[in-house]
């Protein structure tokens, strides 16, 4: 039996890619296979901005801030070596994360190559209700305030949004079922 890769599991602001190696604001991670689950995210935002011209129509001073990325749109389940997890990913669907982080456990494990689990990740994204959610976080951002409040309106129905996440929850129990979940410790 191989032993165990070498894993990361990063709880730091990732900030970039690097020679193979991620840089976060906690410094420098390298590693056969690195998880970034603190919801960070490599690349510009441009977030501060556009608090700032929010909060000044109101007279209002930023404060502290923490964080740095919302996720509204959904982004490569990888970057590079890098296993994205949650909002960095663009998304935090329980579901995909466990879908993910499985993946990365089955590299670690040794029962996928890193190249192959960084496959199957990818592979995983492309399934029916990740593309419907894909679709409906894009919408949401590009349609009229007006349209996206009646859609919460219709989603806040009591018999629509359950029957919304009986449909997640059959298709997570219809994932376990496939393949049994692997877990790993941070």
């Amino acid at each position: 039996m191989n032993s165990k890769s070498e894993a990361k599991v990063i709880k730091a602001t990732a900030l970039r890619m690097k020679d193979g190696s991620v840089m976060t604001d906690a410094g420098e991670f390298t590693s056969e296979c690195i998880i970034d689950c603190a919801g960070s995210y490599i690349g510009e935002t441009r977030l501060k901005e556009t608090l700032a011209a929010f909060l000044s129509k109101f007279h209002l001073k930023m404060g502290k801030l923490h964080g740095g990325y919302f996720p509204h749109e959904l982004r490569s389940p990888t970057v590079g070596r890098l296993f994205l997890v949650g909002d960095s990913a663009g998304q935090c669907v329980p579901f995909w994360n466990v879908l993910r982080t499985d993946c990365a456990a089955r590299v670690i494990e040794r029962e996928l190559t890193l190249e192959e689990g960084l496959l199957s990740t990818v592979c995983e994204i492309h399934r029916i209700y990740f593309k419907i959610a894909g679709w409906l976080q894009w919408l949401i951002n590009a349609i009229p305030n007006f349209w996206a409040t009646q859609l919460g309106k219709l989603w806040s129905i009591r018999s629509v949004s359950d029957c919304l996440l009986n449909q997640y929850l059959q298709e997570f129990e219809n994932c376990l079922e496939a393949k049994p979940l692997r877990h790993f410790a941070s």
